[in-house]
């Protein structure tokens, strides 16, 4: 599973994930564009999230996993500069 989170981005490892991300609200401070825009991953989502925001669509994304949950909101807080205060993340 680590391997799959690594390709997301390598905050994984400077921040230990396995070690307490899950459970900690101020993990993701200062996760940036920047460490977005590191893997592809990265960078094909964005691309994603910039097209659909200029064509004016609706954005509703699925995540089974906890991290990829977390790394997507975080994405669409820096790209798409939308409120998350409401948004649910829950472990299946």
């Amino acid at each position: 599973m680590l391997a799959r989170w690594l390709s997301y981005s390598s905050w994984v490892l400077r921040w230990k994930w396995n070690s307490g991300g899950r459970e900690n609200v101020m993990w993701w401070n200062g996760f940036t564009l920047k460490d977005v825009n590191e893997f592809e991953y990265g960078c094909r989502l964005i691309k994603i999230l910039d097209e659909w925001k200029w064509e004016g669509k609706k954005i509703i994304i699925f995540m089974h996993a906890v991290f990829h949950q977390q790394y997507t909101t975080q994405v669409l807080s820096l790209v798409c500069k939308v409120d998350i205060t409401g948004i649910a993340i829950d472990g299946l």
